[in-house]
Formats: structure tokens, sequence, C-alpha cells
């Protein structure tokens, strides 16, 4: 078994200005457009076991389950970074994934949420958010022996988001469709078809150095979904 969890050490410097797709108020698909075949649902309430998610300690970060829930703590004293934890005996490439996400320690220049599609190397797609109240979708993407997050919506700010609280998360990873609601409003979406797979899928913590970023995953649903 590959390690599923890893701690990247993100790029100081972006790669060049990435495209910024519409974000009007409406989705570039509706909500209602996107079948959930709920048959498939699978649901993780990570009370007793973590069903398929690992868990362990990755130098001074970990994954373990606490509290009854899935808990990512990501740190380096040496560049900004993030934690992927994974579920790879799921598998599909057009997926609904919901999440309640509560940051438990760690500054409020933070990054977390959910990945798609992710592979045995955990690059794939995230849809994120940060405790202080912004969201943006990205590619996990390798060069060479590194891994970093390449902005496919750059971070902007929404008054849906809950400042330092819990908050649901719910992610479409549909055909070249992303996109991302929080406590049932919709934040975001993009198109992109770089990573025409299917995948794993997984949540993600990460934030600046020295900062040791603790979320909790709690109550995950996760389901087959198309495109009408």
């Amino acid at each position: 078994m590959s390690q599923p969890y890893r701690l990247f050490i993100l790029l100081s410097i972006l790669l060049g200005m990435m495209l910024i797709a519409c974000t009007d108020n409406d989705p570039i698909i509706p909500k209602n457009k996107i079948a959930i075949d709920s048959s498939t649902t699978q649901i993780f309430d990570f009370e007793t076991s973590a069903g398929g998610f690992e868990v362990g300690q990755f130098g001074e970060s970990k994954i373990e389950l606490e509290n009854g829930a899935y808990q990512l703590s990501s740190f380096s004293d040496s560049g900004n970074h993030y934690l992927v934890g994974k579920n790879q005996e799921i598998s599909l490439k057009d997926v609904a994934v919901e999440v309640t996400t509560t940051p438990i320690s760690g500054s409020e220049n933070n990054w977390y949420g959910i990945v798609c599609r992710t592979d045995d190397a955990d690059t794939g797609y995230a849809l994120l958010i940060s405790a202080d109240g912004f969201w943006s979708i990205a590619k996990i993407t390798q060069s060479g022996n590194r891994q970093f997050l390449e902005y496919l919506q750059q971070w902007r700010e929404d008054d849906n988001i809950r400042r330092n609280q819990s908050n649901t998360l719910l992610a479409y990873c549909v055909d070249n469709y992303l996109a991302l609601y929080v406590n049932g409003e919709f934040l975001g979406d993009y198109e992109d078809q770089s990573l025409d797979r299917a995948g794993g899928v997984g949540f993600l913590a990460g934030g600046t150095q020295g900062d040791t970023v603790i979320v909790a995953f709690d109550n995950a649903n996760i389901s087959s979904v198309s495109q009408d």
C-alpha cells in the first residue's frame, strides 16, 4: 500500500496568473441538473472507524480519529504546507462529497476542504475554504518531486462561510465541472478537463510555515452523481 498521506511543501510563488472562471450568483450547471445516485451513498460518521480513510503519523503531522471525527493535523517549519487524507478504496470520476468541517487549531490563514479524483501520489482537485471566510478551487499538481496547489479559482471572500466555526461543505466533481457549496449556499465553480479520470476522495488541511493547522471532518456522505 502506498503512503496515502504526505506533507507537501507549497511553492512560494504561484505559477503565473490563472484564468478566473465565471463566478456569478448562479452556477454554470444548475444544482438540479446534477443527479445524486442515493443507492451508492456511503456514510462515514467516524465514531469508531475510519471506514477506509487511512490514519497515521507523518513526521510532525498526523491523521487520526479524535472525538468521533476524522482529524488532520498539518505542520511544517520550513514553508507553507498541507496534508491530504484520502480513501483510495473509493474510485469515482463523478462524485458528490458532503462533510462537516471544524477548525480546531491554527491561524485564520489556513485552508481545508474536500479532495476528489485523487491518485496514489495525492494529485487531484481540491475545493477549499479558510477559517477567515474565503474559498477557492485548486488542482494538486506535481512538478518533479514537488507538489503544490495550482489555483483554478483564486481565493475569494464569501459571507456564507462561518468564520472560525463549523461549516458543511458540498463538492461536486462531475465530468469537467467542479462546484463548491457551503451550508447549502453556492460559492463558486470551474470547468477543467485536465484530470479526466476516476480517483479517490478525501480531505485536506494546511497552513503557513510554523502554524499547526488542525481540522476535524465529520458526517461525510459520498455519492456517485451524473449530469442530466
